[in-house]
């Protein structure tokens, strides 16, 4: 289960976060983080991971299974604000409210001519 440890390194990297900075967010010692990072130990407690996925915002399953991928894996060409803005899941809604947009025939170029009059009216 080393790919446990190389889905963390660079998952916290893609967060641009020190190893520091997730030792603190989740109250894990560097130490440890660093072991589960080289691979020192292979089979972190569930807790571990949990704290671990709930800072970075992902499914524990994204750890457990090897082929487990983030959305934002599949587009590493995304805008990193874009990137961060699926990945918070407060933003679901929206997410939600743009799939059923695409999903009745609404356009990219529709949608956003649509919350420009909102924002007119809003004013």
């Amino acid at each position: 289960m080393h790919f446990i440890g190389s889905k963390l390194r660079s998952l916290r990297e893609g967060k641009n976060l020190r190893i520091e900075d997730l030792s603190e967010i989740t109250g894990i010692s560097v130490s440890t983080l660093s072991d589960i990072e080289t691979g020192e130990t292979k089979n972190p407690r569930k807790a571990t991971v949990k704290l671990i996925c709930d800072a970075l915002k992902v499914p524990e399953t994204y750890f457990y299974l090897e082929d487990s991928r983030l959305p934002t894996d599949l587009i590493p060409e995304m805008p990193e604000e874009t990137r961060n803005f699926i990945m918070n899941g407060r933003n679901v809604p929206f997410l939600v409210l743009t799939e059923k947009a695409a999903k009745n025939g609404l356009t990219p170029e529709q949608f956003d001519k649509l919350l420009e009059l909102w924002l007119e009216i809003k004013k």
